[in-house]
């Protein structure tokens, strides 16, 4: 006996699918790294998550922790609260996630650590993280799957971290960088959106800040 699938089930069976693809298939990949204690530099073989159907590391997973297999052969778990970094490689980019404080600033998800894992794209006296989040894509009128975003957070020197967003963007980061008059006036000359935030960042580090 054939069963005759409606449009509505096949659409019900494709939103299923993508559903275990986006949240379940989670890969751990194993990769050489170094875990940065306070006063001690560890080699370990870290086991960075990955989504299963890109292949990209899971970032909204590996801020809350990360897991690693020590001398021993024994799997620990990491939270950023006792490391001060990581570093690996991972598909021939190095990835450094630096630990900092969650105070300050809204992370969206309910955490025991003080700490979170945030990726760091830029050095310097102004650094720039990446903190990224889960957000639902719509598929169609039905339903939707999993997917990624990231938001910029900035940190000049030991002060609290600062979400730059899109919407007014010029006037906070004019605020933001108010110390360095030369930057100001290069934001006045142009109107600029997130797209230019690297470029801000590295005229003020180059230019203005002291690392």
């Amino acid at each position: 006996m054939k069963i005759k699938l409606t449009i509505e089930m096949r659409k019900t069976l494709l939103l299923i699918t993508l559903g275990l693809v986006f949240n379940s298939n989670v890969i751990a990949h194993k990769v050489i790294g170094q875990i940065f204690l306070s006063n001690d530099t560890i080699n370990v073989t870290f086991r960075i998550p990955t989504n299963g159907f890109s292949g990209k590391i899971n970032y909204a997973k590996l801020q809350r922790n990360v897991k690693y297999i020590d001398s021993s052969g024994k799997q620990v778990k990491l939270n950023p609260d006792i490391a001060t970094e990581i570093r690996f490689r991972f598909k021939g980019k190095s990835i450094r996630m630096i630990s900092v404080p969650r105070k300050g600033w809204n992370s969206g998800i309910s955490l025991t650590n003080d700490n979170i894992f945030l990726r760091i794209v830029i050095d310097g006296n102004v650094k720039m993280f990446i903190y990224y989040y889960n957000v639902p894509i719509p598929v169609n009128s039905n339903g939707s799957a999993i997917g990624t975003e990231g938001d910029y957070l900035l940190r000049k020197g030991d002060e609290l971290l600062k979400c730059i967003e899109n919407i007014k963007f010029e006037s906070i980061v004019k605020e933001y960088f108010s110390d360095c008059s030369d930057l100001v006036a290069k934001i006045n000359e142009r109107e600029m959106n997130r797209d230019y935030l690297e470029w801000i960042i590295n005229f003020y580090n180059k230019n203005c800040g002291k690392k």
